[in-house]
């Protein structure tokens, strides 16, 4: 098959400024390449014991702390919801920060991943994260009052 050349030149330009563009003719009747497949990750598969004795334990650690600051809310043990949500929050952190230094001594160990603190992106979450900090207080004071079936009901 004789090899076929084409020429482009745009129109107004002299032959000083003609730009010429050869293709032949095979590869005209060349297909486009094709994109290349993005792999499709669906969701993670975990074991289904795993996640069932995962939900069970939030549930029992759940309602046992309920319970706890039920009894801990009584008028005549400690009647200051916002000290003890104040308390709670920084046993959380503490449970945190130790799971990160177990974590670094133990891969088996490692359940919280440990995260670098950045200004930017502490300001994107400033927002959910007042909100969440008066969920747990308005809890609290609502089960100093209320008893907690109705409380659990309410939530």
């Amino acid at each position: 098959v004789p090899e076929t050349t084409f020429h482009t030149m745009t129109q107004g330009s002299t032959e000083e400024d003609l730009t010429i563009t050869t293709e032949s003719e095979s590869e005209m009747d060349k297909e486009p390449p094709k994109p290349t497949p993005v792999p499709v990750h669906g969701p993670p598969k975990h074991d289904s014991t795993k996640v069932a004795l995962i939900v069970t334990t939030y549930f029992f650690v759940s309602m046992s702390l309920v319970f706890a600051n039920k009894i801990i809310l009584e008028d005549d043990i400690f009647p200051f919801p916002l000290t003890m949500t104040w308390f709670q929050f920084v046993l959380q952190l503490i449970g945190l920060k130790f799971s990160q230094y177990l974590g670094s001594k133990s891969e088996s160990l490692r359940f919280v991943p440990e995260i670098p603190f950045d200004w930017s992106t502490a300001k994107k979450v400033m927002p959910v994260t007042l909100v969440y900090i008066g969920m747990i207080v308005a809890n609290n004071i609502c089960l100093q009052y209320v008893e907690v079936t109705f409380y659990q009901v309410a939530r």
